[in-house]
């Protein structure tokens, strides 16, 4: 189960943990985004700092119509007791986003209010 709150913007964020190349796995906050249908997107930054190398180039098309080629990474994150290995896109100086396609069998909900619960949960 991943838990979350709901922040001052009405976002639902979750705090996951992705392994840095020393193998540790390090704590983030990121937007539970139902509107991306990748696995993860992760700021220029993020990626730098986990020493990530690139995986290959991907096309996206953005919500507000834009179409871009970004770099994509794998990125090892640890869900609920076990490591999946996720593809992330480099968003350059956006949020970092958990997309739908990360976890394609689990369901959630969230109490849309400030401070509200965001529940993550594996389908039984």
């Amino acid at each position: 189960m991943i838990r979350g709150r709901v922040n001052a913007e009405f976002q639902p964020i979750v705090s996951i943990q992705m392994r840095h190349e020393t193998g540790v796995f390090t704590p983030f906050e990121v937007k539970f985004d139902t509107g991306f249908n990748g696995e993860l997107g992760l700021p220029t930054p993020v990626i730098e700092l986990l020493k990530k190398s690139s995986a290959e180039s991907r096309v996206v098309r953005f919500a507000n119509g834009e179409v871009a080629t970004v770099d994509a990474y794998y990125v090892d994150v640890m869900v609920d007791g076990e490591v999946r290995r996720l593809n992330a896109m480099d968003f350059g100086s956006g949020s970092l986003l958990l997309g739908m396609k990360a976890l394609p069998t689990w369901t959630g909900s969230v109490e849309f209010k400030v401070n509200g619960d965001v529940t993550i949960q594996e389908s039984q």
